[in-house]
């Protein structure tokens, strides 16, 4: 090893110094191509700028006069910053430079001699540096290897950014050598050698000369149990890693457990129980951070829903007690209570249907468990218990698409992803297939919700859904901050509702044998269960059952199917056609046509008619609820009396029947069916099924109908 030898000139002055004799040499910094220029000039006069050197008188020993006053002035004039050291020895001058520049072009007049040395770099210096796991306490530590190309004789610490006192010195024996760093503390690693420089270790990768290494604390880790897992706790654990937390460098991949013994770098585990939980999260330098927490056994972060629509073949009204003014209870038309209502008279709610029909029933709800039962009129159970039919997949979903995240205002902390296209994956992170959106958003694209959008950037709130013009696509927005301008490919994960219920249906099939009670009635019960709601049943109004050997006239009792197509209170995309049956009073044949005739002087034709066919349907006097279901059928869109096809005309006529709860209900119904135009070969209304027909258009001249 050679160590660094800084650049001296030696200046050896012979003789006395004559008026205008000068002496130069220039500084050259050796990471700059410029020269810095020293010239000193000898005058007999007093000193009147720099540079000049007034001549002294002979000391005895030529020379030395010259050289007392040339150390004198040159520190005055060139030597400010202290970078160089002159001593003298008699008439001798020795310059040195403690920073690695040299001097050149040395010049004289005044009879000195010189000499000079140029600086030499030290070879002791840094070979490599790497990380390792410190085998004993790795969370408290982690180990620096450190590699010089020449044997140190040891290595201190300094603690902190800026120049802090150094530690101890720590003794180095070999070539290579382990210095433990200390987490949390921001340190500087000097080795040092005797005669030479001390060196300040980094890594090639940090711009810092000084290493930091934090480590997973409360402080950066948060435990979601979102509020989306009905069937089964999600629980996502978020590190933050954008808050730089943990940096310089990162702690590489973490890995994540619920049982500190299988680790995986997944951080979301779903369908977990209520219970104490702990998880384990390692880092590149295995360190285990673990930290307990309690997912509730009830969990109530979903509000219960049960919703069953009016438009249902039965009516159903929910179970109450009423307690006077307490408990918020009141008597209204969705609860049974409304059977103790202000009227003198009271009927019992009741349908009539024939042991040959069969009815399907839909209801909404986020229970997890349901049951039907039909009850007799004493409400004891029979052996008929329907089977319950999941119709919709809206609660408790997941999906992971391949997307793009950029930046959208990083001074406000917002950033988005768009979907082109890409693949889908499952749970476990299987790719299942492509995808293809073009810039549309896919259904976890909900505010309010959680997305993973990997280890570099966490689970991240959707707190905007925007349409970016420059883009000419929809962006998911988070409040976070990434410095990319252009996008960047990840993956994001999402557990979602995409509705806040299930759909639910179920058939009765009249016909099937129930217990038989004295008046052939039954009713229906929906039970609606779930560990963290208080149960809930409805209950639907009386049916009554009768068969062509009762004594009820069969013909007075007309059959409804009546249903829509895009009503989505009751989604009718799953098929879904109700049924009922009521008695009428009257059913009358009426014709609604509609004429435009055109007279001129000489004729008078007929330019349009269009003729509809009808009826004038009354129907017998029904309960509230079956006023309200008979006239949400009569008002749909597609509705069929005893299998034919019928349109409301107009307004319902309804009349309530005083002091009682019943209602009569009249109106007037076109035909679908025959339907006539004589503008057109076509018809209004339903054509499935039908043929055509037209009235041909007639021209009436002097008398005669000329058809066209």
């Amino acid at each position: 090893m050679s160590l660094s030898i800084k650049a001296q000139i030696v200046i050896t002055f012979t003789r006395d110094a004559l008026n205008g004799e000068t002496i130069s040499f220039n500084r050259t910094n050796s990471g700059l191509t410029a020269n810095i220029p020293m010239t000193s000039t000898f005058v007999s006069t007093t000193r009147k700028t720099n540079g000049q050197i007034p001549l002294s008188a002979n000391t005895g020993t030529n020379g030395e006069a010259e050289a007392i006053s040339y150390q004198k002035y040159f520190d005055i004039d060139f030597n400010q910053g202290g970078l160089m050291t002159l001593t003298r020895n008699l008439n001798v001058i020795t310059i040195n430079i403690d920073v690695p520049w040299n001097f050149t072009d040395i010049t004289t007049t005044v009879g000195a001699t010189n000499t000079k040395s140029d600086y030499t770099p030290d070879t002791f210096q840094l070979d490599a540096a790497s990380l390792s796991v410190n085998p004993t306490t790795p969370c408290s530590n982690v180990d620096v290897y450190v590699l010089m190309d020449t044997q140190a004789d040891s290595y201190s610490l300094s603690y902190g950014t800026g120049l802090a006192p150094e530690t101890d010195v720590i003794p180095v024996t070999t070539l290579g050598f382990t210095v433990p760093i200390q987490r949390v503390l921001p340190t500087k690693i000097f080795v040092n050698k005797a005669g030479s420089r001390s060196i300040n270790i980094s890594l090639e990768q940090w711009n810092e000369n000084y290493f930091y290494f934090n480590k997973i604390s409360d402080e950066n880790v948060d435990i979601q149990i979102t509020p989306n897992a009905f069937s089964g706790a999600t629980i996502i654990v978020y590190v933050d890693y954008l808050n730089q937390l943990i940096r310089r460098p990162d702690l590489g991949t973490l890995q994540y457990s619920l049982d500190g013994v299988t680790y995986s770098t997944s951080f979301a585990w779903v369908g977990q129980t209520g219970g104490n939980y702990t998880v384990y999260i390692k880092d590149s330098f295995n360190c285990i951070y673990q930290k307990d927490f309690v997912v509730p056994t009830t969990i109530e972060d979903r509000s219960a829903f049960f919703e069953i629509s009016e438009r249902n073949s039965l009516s159903f009204s929910k179970n109450e007690t009423w307690n006077g003014l307490q408990g918020g209870i009141h008597k209204n038309e969705n609860n049974v209570l409304a059977l103790t209502g202000v009227q003198d008279i009271l009927y019992d709610e009741r349908v009539i249907l024939r042991s040959s029909d069969n009815i399907r029933i839909q209801f909404k709800s986020n229970y997890t468990n349901h049951n039907v039962y039909v009850l007799n009129c004493e409400d004891t159970g029979t052996s008929y218990t329907p089977t319950i039919y999941k119709m919709s997949n809206n609660l408790d979903r997941f999906e992971s698409l391949d997307c793009k995240l950029i930046s959208i205002d990083y001074s406000n902390s917002r950033a988005g992803i768009y979907f082109d296209s890409g693949n889908r994956y499952d749970i476990n992170g299987v790719d299942i297939g492509d995808y293809e959106l073009n810039g549309n958003l896919p259904d976890s694209a909900i505010i309010g919700n959680y997305i993973d959008l990997g280890i570099a950037y966490g689970v991240r709130e959707v707190v905007d859904l925007i349409y970016d013009s420059s883009l000419n696509k929809r962006l998911i927005v988070f409040n976070m901050q990434v410095t990319n301008t252009s996008p960047v490919s990840i993956v994001m994960k999402a557990y979602y509702d995409l509705l806040p219920f299930e759909v639910y249906e179920f058939d009765l099939d009249i016909g099937t044998p129930i217990l038989k009670p004295k008046d052939n009635s039954f009713r229906v019960r929906i039970q609606c269960l779930h560990n963290s709601y208080t149960e809930i049943n409805y209950y639907s109004e009386y049916v009554h059952v009768i068969e062509s050997t009762d004594t009820y006239d069969l013909d007075k009792y007309v059959a409804i199917d009546y249903y829509g197509t895009n009503n989505r209170k009751i989604f009718y995309n799953y098929g879904i056609k109700h049924f009922m049956r009521a008695e009428v009073l009257s059913i009358n044949s009426i014709i609604d046509d509609t004429n435009e005739i055109i007279k001129g002087d000489l004729s008078t034709y007929l330019s349009e008619s269009i003729l509809n066919k009808g009826i004038e349907i009354k129907f017998a006097e029904v309960t509230y609820r079956v006023m309200m279901k008979l006239s949400l059928a009569l008002s749909s869109e597609n509705l069929f009396i005893n299998g034919l096809g019928y349109v409301k005309k107009e307004s319902l006529t309804i009349e309530s029947i005083p002091n009682t709860n019943l209602y009569l209900v009249s109106c007037l119904l076109l035909s679908t069916n025959k339907n006539f135009n004589i503008e057109a070969n076509d018809q209004y209304g339903d054509s499935e099924g039908y043929s055509t027909s037209y009235i041909p258009k007639i021209l009436g001249a002097n008398n005669t109908n000329i058809k066209i």
